[in-house]
């Protein structure tokens, strides 16, 4: 014989209007921590005479995935046809070692030798270790207040 839990129905309502609450009220959050971290990225990115690498950068908040149960955000150079015109960006991002390369012309078969130096990395897009650890910090008072508000009953 099943057991009936007093309170049960109560619990079912809860967790059936939770979901879209908080959904919409993390996709906001997580809209305006896309916003400030853009913001941030392009101001820390390396702006030369053309300004690709500022405008490669750009975000996005999709709400909707393939199983419903997840909000993602993206932020940085998402975009692959910008990212493609701006690939230098990942050699700012990252820095390079110093090489000698010998190279060599095709049609007029002679080579020579290109010294490239070493290039320090300057990083603008990934700056923080755990980034997850920094938007779960900023999510924490929103989980809060949406589970107080489904179990008190407010909207």
């Amino acid at each position: 014989m099943p057991s009936v839990v007093e309170g049960s129905q109560r619990i079912r309502r809860l967790l059936g209007r939770l979901p879209e609450q908080v959904k919409q009220q993390l996709r906001g959050t997580m809209e305006t921590i896309a916003t400030q971290e853009l913001a941030q990225m392009k101001a820390r990115a390396p702006r030369g005479r053309t300004g690709k690498v500022v405008g490669a950068l750009s975000k996005a908040v999709l709400g909707r995935t393939l199983n419903n149960n997840m909000i993602i955000m993206q932020v940085g150079m998402i975009d692959k046809a910008l990212y493609r015109k701006a690939w230098y960006a990942r050699v700012i991002e990252f820095g390079r070692k110093a090489k000698v390369m010998q190279t060599r012309k095709v049609r007029k078969k002679r080579s020579y030798t290109l010294r490239v130096a070493a290039m320090a990395p300057r990083p603008f897009v990934h700056v923080y270790a755990n980034p997850r650890a920094m938007v779960g910090g900023r999510l924490d008072g929103v989980w809060r207040r949406a589970l107080e508000r489904a179990a008190t009953g407010v909207g």
